[in-house]
């Protein structure tokens, strides 16, 4: 695939001397600065959008140097010194080797199958970056702040990160050997797979050796959590401690007395923090199967009570997203809800011989399903009653069914009113957020509320079944033809 930028091409001149130079969109490929006798520095040069692949560079100076949404891949720095921002760049098979780097900001960066040996990191920033199959080797750590990191099957050899900020960690099936970590941050650590053995605890240079038991120390910490404003620390504690004991506690009850509490803080940024980081840990131990789907739904319930669209915007635009990305991979994976009963209650419009079009219409799409081999079995849903009048049919079906109906109806971009039940049964029955649109007063205010309901819509498409359906629809009569008012219950 050709570059969308057309990169100019880097040429070693043999100039030791390459200080504040623009390198903006070059390529560097296939040099080898080892070899010099004299090492290039690059001081306060320029690499923002450079594309590096396979370079050898081995002390070089890159102080006050800037990358920005760079692209540097199967390449090595050896004994290099940086002092340096990262911005937005992607580093794939690099390593480093002995590298320094003192007073560096990694900001939204991604390193695949990088190594780290030796060396040091100090006085620097690490926010938002993602370090997938890498591996972290002796590397000294001093005076930094690494916040919101998510390690992917990497790997820790003597590293110790008690002596600097290291919270909202994310770790998904990484190996440890010989990890120092401060327990005061230990509860902001979303983990997946094993974690505790080769791991220490140390606070203000000091090793702790009270605990000779992982379950003991989660004790210590939830009963200090469940004191102070750490709600969101005290949530995954909770899981932690029923993954690491193997207990098959109810969180559902601790859930809701920390959500209570939650909800009476104001203060701002404690109560969004703590709001967002459990819509995170949700999410997480869900595709981590540390939550199952029945428990799952239980704790969205209760926390989405204390959701105020108007007063918690950010957090409700990131709730409501995280369940639709959980709604898409249900309708993908059908068998995940396929034993989860829901009831469906759907009101039609009052018109003669619209009950029995509306029932052929859900056997046709029952009938697509079973032929795709979506689901086993022959029935994927059962009338429950019929009142008359208004004509109210209510059904039960598996969930991953129903929210197969439900995605049709969207796709068709149906104007069904989806009223928020009294369960609150999230997306699928939640106030529409364009009514929010209607009420904001502000210019500023109206172009957020777009923004975050244009990225949530663009979601609602279940590109699985919507050609099949649509034949369907065309058959028998879209939905929005005689549906009037949709309600679903777990």
């Amino acid at each position: 695939m050709k570059d969308i930028v057309k990169y100019k091409q880097f040429f070693d001149d043999g100039r030791d001397d390459r200080e504040s130079e623009n390198f903006q969109q070059f390529h560097f490929k296939d040099l080898n600065f080892e070899i010099r006798e004299t090492p290039i520095s690059f001081f306060r040069s320029d690499f923002r959008e450079v594309k590096m692949e396979r370079v050898l560079f081995m002390g070089n100076e890159f102080e006050r140097a800037d990358f920005m949404d760079s692209y540097l891949t199967d390449s090595t720095f050896t004994r290099v010194h940086f002092g340096t921002d990262f911005i937005n760049v992607y580093f794939n098979n690099v390593k480093f080797i002995d590298t320094q780097f003192d007073k560096c900001t990694f900001l939204r960066c991604v390193f695949n199958s990088c190594e780290f040996k030796g060396g040091h990191i100090i006085d620097s920033t690490v926010q938002n970056c993602t370090y997938i199959s890498s591996k972290l080797d002796r590397i000294e750590f001093k005076e930094n702040t690494f916040e919101d990191i998510e390690f992917d099957k990497s790997t820790f050899f003597s590293i110790d990160l008690a002596n600097m900020t290291a919270k909202d960690f994310r770790f998904r099936n990484c190996t440890f050997s010989d990890l120092k970590i401060d327990p005061d941050y230990l509860g902001s650590y979303l983990i997946d797979g094993d974690f505790f053995n080769n791991i220490k605890f140390e606070y203000r240079g000091k090793q702790i050796e009270l605990f000779k038991e992982k379950e003991q120390i989660l004790e210590a910490l939830i009963r200090l959590w469940q004191k102070s404003s750490r709600f969101y620390e005290l949530f995954n504690l909770l899981i932690l401690y029923r993954k690491f004991s193997g207990s098959q506690g109810d969180l559902r009850e601790y859930f809701k007395q920390i959500i209570v509490r939650l909800d009476k803080i104001q203060h701002p940024s404690i109560r969004s923090y703590n709001l967002s980081s459990i819509i995170k840990a949700l999410n997480f131990y869900l595709n981590s199967n540390l939550l199952q789907i029945r428990e799952y739904f239980d704790l969205i319930r209760a926390f989405e009570q204390i959701i105020d669209p108007y007063k918690d915007f950010t957090e409700f635009g990131l709730f409501k997203a995280f369940y639709n990305q959980f709604e898409k991979n249900l309708i993908e994976f059908p068998q995940k809800g396929e034993d989860l009963v829901v009831k469906a209650v759907f009101e039609l419009k009052e018109k003669e011989g619209l009950e029995l079009i509306f029932e052929e219409w859900l056997d046709e799409v029952e009938n697509f399903f079973i032929k795709q081999k979506l689901f086993d079995g022959v029935k994927l849903y059962n009338k429950v009653s019929v009142e008359r009048g208004s004509i109210i049919i209510t059904i039960l079906g598996s969930l991953s069914f129903i929210l197969f109906i439900i995605r049709q109806i969207v796709t068709l971009k149906s104007k069904v009113a989806r009223e928020r039940s009294a369960n609150k049964f999230v997306t699928l029955c939640f106030t529409d957020l364009a009514n929010s649109l209607k009420e904001a007063k502000t210019t500023s205010e109206k172009a957020e509320l777009a923004k975050v309901y244009i990225a949530i819509s663009s979601k609602d498409q279940a590109d699985l079944v919507e050609k099949s359906i649509s034949q369907i629809s065309k058959k028998l009569g879209s939905p929005e033809e005689f549906i009037k008012n949709l309600d679903v219950f777990l």
